[in-house]
């Protein structure tokens, strides 16, 4: 977390709000049924966004492990994935930035274990874009990783049913 400011006064006053995790879109990805990054495109308003945001090639493009961002990834597991949350969480901790630094670590209790990875990456997701890094790139990489150890939807097992195209 080198460069993160520290969370003063004038930092807490010019940093948005630790968002929440919205409730999970039940609609995956139609390729692989994994669970979709959340987006600020979720938080619109406008009817016409959120219907493209829903389409399935849309959906395919937002998809971390078959999506533009997938060239980010490397090859992660589990362990490593909840030990990089656990230095991140320390280190905003250490610079004043506790509330962030609870929801990261609430990501990291998240039971059953199998959907630990999801959390945590949504939370990173949420880190990167709203969040105090001044680098958001350096947990792009991070992100994308963990996207494969994600779960699938409930639906998933139908998607390739329901999508053409």
């Amino acid at each position: 977390m080198t460069g993160t400011p520290r969370a003063g006064l004038w930092h807490r006053l010019r940093s948005d709000r630790v968002p929440d995790l919205p409730d999970v879109d039940e609609s995956g990805c139609p390729e692989c049924g994994r669970w979709l990054p959340v987006s600020p495109a979720e938080d619109a308003t406008d009817p016409s966004v959120e219907e493209l945001a829903h389409r399935p090639r849309e959906r395919v493009d937002q998809c971390l492990v078959h999506g533009w961002r997938s060239c980010h990834a490397i090859p992660m597991e589990q362990p490593d994935l909840e030990a990089a949350a656990e230095m991140i969480g320390q280190g905003l901790a250490d610079r004043g930035w506790t509330k962030w630094a609870h929801q990261l670590a609430a990501a990291q209790i998240v039971e059953p274990p199998e959907h630990r990875p999801a959390a945590i990456g949504q939370t990173l997701e949420h880190l990167r874009l709203f969040g105090p890094c001044p680098v958001p790139e350096q947990l792009e990489t991070l992100v994308a990783s963990s996207a494969p150890l994600w779960g699938r939807t409930p639906e998933s097992d139908n998607m390739h049913l329901i999508w053409v195209g």
